[in-house]
């Protein structure tokens, strides 16, 4: 049901993932990651009749059910791409993020260009900062979360109530089945876990239409977050 992976960018064994990708070129990816943002190659404005819990302003990328989605690292620092779920708020926690845009998180960067802004080691040490999460998010659609609060403004992530669309899993680089799982293993792993180096792709195939947020472990405090929405 999952296709997930990482390849090497132009790695011939993309096509078998991708289908209807064909020969693959160099820029053969559907969003890719600079130093703190994901940049879909058409990135489209969310409608007023999303639900409220999607954030406005964000990059957001469309897709259809039973295509690839290709993530290609175009930057020089590691990044993940991790699914937002009812479980955000112990992420923020985790990696003693006060909000989600704010300051903290553990970077990732050591092998891979300059520092950013909002960095944190790799966290063998405390975890259990006094930082209160301000997020709350809802994935699982096992899950019943149903949520009333509302996103705060263009590209926020606080307080909002992100979920997975019912009957759809979770996704993650590195296939991890749960969003604190996945950000457990980038923090306590040498090199981070799920860590998408420079130059390498992660690949997902959505089989639930509907709105799905995600984010980058190492520089969610600096707002590098974004939307899938499935047709």
């Amino acid at each position: 049901m999952d296709r997930r992976g990482f390849l090497a960018a132009g790695a011939a064994s993309l096509a078998g993932l991708s289908g209807c990708l064909g020969v693959i070129a160099e820029d053969a990816f559907d969003v890719g990651m600079t130093s703190n943002a994901f940049v879909p190659r058409e990135s489209i404005a969310v409608p007023d009749h999303a639900p409220d819990w999607v954030p406005r302003g964000v990059p957001t990328h469309r897709a259809t059910v039973g295509d690839p989605v290709v993530w290609e690292n175009t930057g020089s620092r590691n990044h993940t791409v991790t699914a937002a779920t009812p479980a955000h708020s112990t992420v923020e926690e985790m990696l003693d993020i006060e909000h989600t845009h704010g300051s903290g998180g553990h970077s990732g960067d050591e092998h891979h260009g300059e520092p950013t802004t909002t960095t944190e080691s790799h966290d063998d040490h405390d975890h259990s900062h006094d930082a209160e999460p301000t997020t709350t998010t809802d994935s699982h659609e096992d899950h019943d979360h149903a949520h009333d609060s509302e996103p705060s403004g263009a590209g926020a992530a606080d307080s909002a109530p992100y979920r997975l669309p019912t009957g759809a899993a979770f996704f993650a680089s590195g296939g991890f089945d749960d969003e604190v799982n996945a950000v457990r293993s980038f923090v306590e792993e040498l090199g981070g876990g799920g860590a998408i180096s420079p130059g390498e792709q992660f690949v997902h195939t959505f089989e639930v239409p509907g709105w799905y947020h995600y984010y980058c472990i190492p520089h969610l405090a600096a707002g590098m977050v974004a939307t899938v929405y499935v047709e």
